[in-house]
């Protein structure tokens, strides 16, 4: 009788254990479950904050939740604005392609419930519930069986429901799965992330777009501040007979220098084409008997007509977007060996765009019309400059002008002159 009882104790003991052991290893197998999805979520925030498109996003972390709850197929669909449709954004399994055109009403189906009533929606049998929309089965060619559906919330703002379809077969049973509680609790969680997802991509798109109207709007100011300056300069060059047409021509002399000095910024040339075109502006304050005279200019008459880089000056200095340009208009007539007016300035203490636009204003002097000669040529132009080097002009300077060819000094002088017969062509 006691070798019976010792018997049933040992049978007993071992029949905990084998409990003991099967909870534990129940424990342990849902552990890693939950280490695995809580990778799987890092990894849907790691997808979040990348730069990628949105449907890229959508679509990696789409495939993540379905495969996390055991989904056949899933699909994400947002709300269209101004619109009582959710469209198909991203969608996985069969006939993930032909579902995008889908468009599902948020009245009267399982997708729209869940986002009327901002709670998930779970159906284990959606043949019996009328709400499911069967378009989509008829699209994709796939029979849907169950069906979790999970609202992206942000805010107060409903922006779409993500859903999963068909829950696998469970191993161990050999039948169909159904939906259980914490899947739905994992499935929001996952849903959390994608609506960060959505409302960051369109709070960049709204960003972008902003950037890109402010930019728009900028360049047309941008326009028609330099239609307004040219109209100003093309008006001074009128007032002196002498130099018609000269600021354009001198302008497009300049820039063909400074990229042959190697300036290429693009600021940086709009700023020197603008001191090239107003470079004379100062002369507004030039009386029109001092700057009409035929005859030489006496001592007073040349001290008058030598504050123009000065008037000049001033003028841009209450302009704001024209003052970075104002460098030209002051020291155009300085000489690098430091004879120039108005500073005195020598050398390098003279402002690039300056020394450059020194070398073009000469280039157009010798090869335009004057009432005392005729214009000269460009290779007599090249000598004149070249014999100014380290006096009059930059010797650096001098050395990118004469890199450049005659024949290109010649194309640009004729287009300048083309642009200016445009507008009298029509």
């Amino acid at each position: 009788m006691a070798r019976i009882v010792k018997f049933d104790a040992h049978r007993r003991r071992r029949i905990r254990r084998r409990r003991w052991l099967r909870d534990i290893d129940c424990r342990l197998r849902r552990l890693e479950g939950s280490v695995a999805r809580l990778q799987v979520l890092g990894s849907v925030s790691r997808q979040i904050t990348s730069s990628r498109t949105l449907p890229v996003v959508l679509e990696q972390i789409l495939n993540s939740i379905t495969r996390v709850v055991r989904a056949e197929a899933g699909s994400i669909l947002l709300a269209e604005p101004g619109s009582s449709e959710l469209v198909f954004v991203v969608a996985t399994g069969g006939g993930a392609e032909a579902v995008k055109a889908v468009r599902v009403p948020v009245e009267g189906s399982l997708a729209g419930l869940a986002v009327r009533t901002r709670q998930p929606v779970v159906v284990q049998d959606v043949s019996a519930d009328p709400r499911h929309f069967k378009q989509v089965d008829q699209r994709t060619g796939h029979l849907t069986r169950s069906l979790m559906a999970v609202p992206l919330v942000m805010g107060d703002q409903v922006l779409g429901v993500v859903e999963a379809i068909n829950r696998l077969e469970e191993p161990s049973e050999g039948q169909p799965g159904a939906f259980a509680p914490e899947d739905v609790e994992l499935f929001q969680s996952f849903a959390d992330q994608a609506a960060i997802a959505v409302q960051n991509a369109r709070l960049n798109e709204a960003l972008e777009q902003r950037a890109r109207e402010l930019a728009r709007a900028l360049r047309e100011l941008e326009e028609s501040y330099d239609a307004t300056l040219r109209a100003l300069t093309s008006a001074l060059d009128l007032r002196d007979r002498e130099t018609a047409g000269h600021s354009e021509r001198v302008t497009a002399y300049t820039l063909e220098l400074a990229r042959a000095v190697g300036i290429t910024d693009a600021a940086t040339l709009q700023r020197i084409r603008r001191g090239a075109w107003l470079h004379d502006i100062g002369k507004i304050g030039v009386p029109d008997a001092i700057l009409h005279k035929p005859g030489p200019l006496t001592d007073t008459e040349w001290a008058r007509m030598r504050l123009h880089p000065l008037l000049g000056y001033q003028i841009l200095q209450g302009v704001p977007f024209l003052r970075d340009a104002a460098d030209i208009v002051l020291y155009h007539h300085e000489r690098w060996d430091g004879s120039g007016y108005p500073k005195g300035l020598r050398g390098p203490e003279i402002p690039l765009p300056a020394r450059l636009f020194a070398v073009a204003d000469t280039l157009d002097a010798i090869t335009s019309d004057r009432p005392y000669r005729k214009a000269q040529s460009f290779e007599r132009a090249r000598t004149v400059i070249e014999q100014g080097s380290g006096t009059q002009f930059d010797p650096d300077v001098v050395r990118a002008f004469l890199s450049v060819p005659v024949e290109r000094w010649q194309e640009i002088r004729a287009a300048t002159e083309r642009a200016a017969q445009a507008p009298g062509e029509g």
